[in-house]
């Protein structure tokens, strides 16, 4: 049984205690203050979310500006 696993048995019997509201948030206390105690220091970001390595590589172009697939040759064949 792994320590985190261990430390939730310890702590089952709280859930049915609704009213000791003071216990609860110093269990919630501690587990953020662990959580950030053994958190990573460069948390792995996925490259497309904002942070990470391909965020806005390749932005949208601005309103206004169109795109011509066909460089003009189609003006040319209805002539």
């Amino acid at each position: 049984m792994s320590i985190t696993t261990a430390s939730f048995m310890a702590r089952r019997e709280v859930q049915n205690q609704r009213e000791d509201i003071d216990t609860i948030d110093r269990m919630i206390a501690h587990g953020e203050a662990e959580y950030n105690k053994w958190r990573h220091p460069d948390p792995y970001t996925v490259p497309w979310a904002p942070g990470g390595s391909k965020f806005c590589r390749n932005p949208e172009p601005p309103k206004g500006i169109e795109i011509i697939y066909d460089y003009g040759q189609e003006e040319a064949e209805l002539q």
